[in-house]
């Protein structure tokens, strides 16, 4: 069976018993949409197939189209800037600076530490003269400073993630989770990008940063928590869901952005999902 028709199978199945008053259909997870003709839906990768996702569900083609030219994208940005802080990799020039003078270059990881180098061919000769003297002149314990040209929004990069988050436990958890009233203003984050209708939805953590995984937390707040590289996305609790976005913002308003916020505890962990399981629908594989 196509992977789409089969997508559309177990949704449908899924919203029968939420759909009281109409013909039953495809529930979007993102507008809450009902939708019977498949071709109105798109096949959507989470995360973001330019960061390696795969199909997870359908959305409708307004909430897939209206991502992808600001979260998704700022998703990706952000993705290849924090690739670069690990490997000293990029697809495009690092900035190398000493005091206001500011060259093109490139940097190497290597085991006893970086290599940093001028980029032959791309920058003015007489400034990389410059940059050189000032190199050799500079005081004992100058700093040179390296940084990634960040074009992404910071903003919208967060919303991808908290939008990711979301169709993870979707596609987990089912509508039975995500329709519950105290995801409206996660909906309403992501729809509307823009905007800052959440004041904060996620909170830094250490540990493995290769695995995506879902927690139910106890502490330091009771949520639903998706792990993803270095951030953990806050949504709702599965029992006894409400509101935790005041919480985090009285936790963390005070505190620096990167800031680690203790340590985490939970009573389950579960890898993401690479398909649609939706447990609390009770709809088989």
């Amino acid at each position: 069976m196509p992977l789409k028709q089969r997508l559309f199978g177990l949704g449908f199945e899924a919203g029968r018993k939420f759909i009281a008053d109409e013909d039953p259909g495809y529930i979007c997870p993102i507008c809450l949409g009902i939708f019977r003709d498949r071709e109105a839906l798109t096949l959507e990768h989470v995360p973001p197939e330019a960061v390696g996702g795969k199909v997870l569900c359908l959305l409708c083609k307004p909430c897939n189209n209206g991502s992808g030219h600001s979260t998704d994208a700022a998703l990706h940005e952000r993705a290849e800037a924090a690739q670069v802080l690990r490997t000293g990799q990029s697809r495009r020039f690092l900035k190398l600076k000493i005091e206001e003078l500011a060259l093109n270059g490139t940097i190497e990881r290597k085991d006893d530490g970086s290599e940093v180098q001028l980029a032959t061919g791309r920058n003015d000769p007489a400034k990389v003269e410059e940059f050189l003297r000032r190199m050799r002149n500079s005081e004992p314990g100058a700093q040179l400073q390296v940084w990634y040209p960040n074009r992404f929004n910071d903003h919208f990069a967060m919303v991808g993630y908290l939008k990711v988050a979301y169709l993870f436990a979707f596609a987990k958890f089912g509508y039975g989770y995500i329709l519950r009233p105290c995801l409206d203003s996660v909906r309403l984050q992501i729809r509307e990008p823009g905007k800052k209708t959440i004041w904060k939805w996620w909170l830094r953590r250490d540990g493995d940063l290769g695995q995506t995984i879902l927690y139910l937390l106890d502490r330091p707040l009771k949520c639903l928590a998706v792990a993803i590289n270095e951030h953990v996305i806050v949504l709702p609790a599965l029992e006894e869901p409400h509101d935790q976005y005041e919480k985090i913002e009285q936790l963390t308003r005070d505190t620096p952005r990167d800031k680690l916020l203790g340590e985490f505890h939970y009573t389950h962990a579960f890898k993401a999902p690479n398909r649609m399981e939706l447990l609390c629908d009770q709809i088989p594989s």
